[in-house]
């Protein structure tokens, strides 16, 4: 079970950020990571409907460079 609660584990993002700045990662970068990280929304689609918006608070999306590896 331990793969699966780690695929939703949440990133605290001021830690995040203050990690970045302390190794040298430039101010713009930062920003660019954190807009990303900020707007994130997403649907559900079906055969026949999809959902409004939903606004995520947390996490880091999968399959995008923030997630890494």
């Amino acid at each position: 079970m331990a793969g699966v609660k780690s695929a939703f584990d949440a990133v605290n993002c001021n830690s995040l950020y203050t990690l970045l700045s302390n190794n040298g990662v430039l101010l713009e970068m930062i920003n660019l990571i954190q807009d990303r990280m900020t707007y994130i929304k997403a649907t559900v689609h079906t055969r026949h409907e999809q959902s409004e918006p939903v606004r995520f608070n947390a996490g880091v999306q999968q399959g995008v460079p923030p997630s890494g590896p």
